[in-house]
């Protein structure tokens, strides 16, 4: 196996905490966007995705349980970003698309009543939250802001647009495909936070869900590549092997092969230093419940940085 878990999560969590607040000073209006062009964190978090995709993937475990925080845009830059290095080459478009996953939400900010709704909306409620892709002329009037960039804004603008015409704000059946990155991230990332009206998805229950909806929620051929990146058992999920072993998913997973880490033996007992195979799917019988994972090998330990119980700040 040539990949390894990152040996260490302080910097890219000290880094994230401070973009974290960068956000947050944004949306309170007490920063302007244009200083992430010019932020060391957020420079040094897009360089830190880059050189290994799967970390965004990695860090996005970190949750928060409220849907219009910084912490949920910060989480569909993380996946975007490390999708996009994956597979695509984006160009100059790279770093502006992962300013527009960071600020794709900013819009919910425009109605301060909506932002301590922790159930259902109701009628008028949820009118208002469709506004919030149209970003205000005075979002885009303070010269070098991102969202003066009219990629950035398009994107922003069509990131709930569907192809089945039924998104909104305009009912746009052909969004452009970098808006219809965000939505397929933004929905897998909103599917696998906890929320207070519904119980937190696994990364693999939220693909299967997302499965049906291709094609008319979200582009079907770019929904598949997404599926290729994140992998049939997304990576880090813990699975029961038919044999009745225990394993933990490494990159590489498709329809046909994963690679995992062997986390037990056939009887339960816990390997001391984990073993990496590569098997066929067929092998796996299901993702391992809660209640049956162990702890990972110390040489492993940040492949789920969600179990690391890392300063939040």
């Amino acid at each position: 196996m040539e990949w390894q878990a990152p040996e260490n999560l302080d910097e890219i969590n000290r880094q994230l905490l401070v973009l974290e607040q960068d956000l947050l000073a944004i949306f309170r209006r007490s920063q302007e966007p244009g200083c992430l062009w010019t932020s060391p964190a957020f420079r040094f978090v897009c360089d830190w995705v880059d050189e290994d995709p799967y970390r965004g993937l990695l860090m996005s475990r970190i949750k928060n349980t409220h849907a219009m925080t910084p912490r949920h845009g910060i989480n569909v830059m993380l996946v975007a970003r490390g999708w996009m290095s994956w597979g695509h080459r984006l160009g100059e478009k790279r770093d502006k698309h992962a300013l527009a996953a960071l600020l794709h939400d900013i819009g919910h900010w425009r109605h301060p009543s909506l932002m301590h709704n922790f159930g259902f909306f109701q009628v008028d409620e949820y009118r208002q939250m469709q506004e919030h892709t149209s970003l205000p002329d005075e979002a885009v009037s303070v010269e070098g802001s991102p969202l003066a960039d009219a990629d950035i804004r398009l994107w922003i603008e069509q990131h709930h647009e569907q192809p089945d015409g039924r998104g909104y704000p305009a009912g746009e059946r052909e969004p452009h495909v970098l808006s219809q990155v965000l939505r397929i991230v933004d929905c897998y990332e909103g599917l696998t936070t906890e929320r207070r009206f519904r119980r937190r998805y696994t990364p693999y229950q939220a693909l299967q869900l997302m499965a049906r909806w291709a094609g008319t929620k979200f582009n079907a051929g770019l929904f598949k590549n997404f599926e290729r990146f994140v992998g049939v058992y997304p990576l880090g999920s813990f699975v029961n092997l038919k044999d009745g072993r225990m394993a933990a998913v490494l990159p590489g997973a498709d329809r046909e092969r994963c690679d995992l880490l062997v986390l037990t033996g056939p009887e339960g007992d816990p390997l001391e230093e984990g073993v990496c195979e590569s098997m066929s799917t067929a092998l796996v019988g299901e993702e391992a419940p809660p209640w049956r994972q162990v702890s990972l090998p110390k040489a492993w330990c940040t492949l789920r940085p969600d179990l690391l119980a890392l300063p939040r700040g």
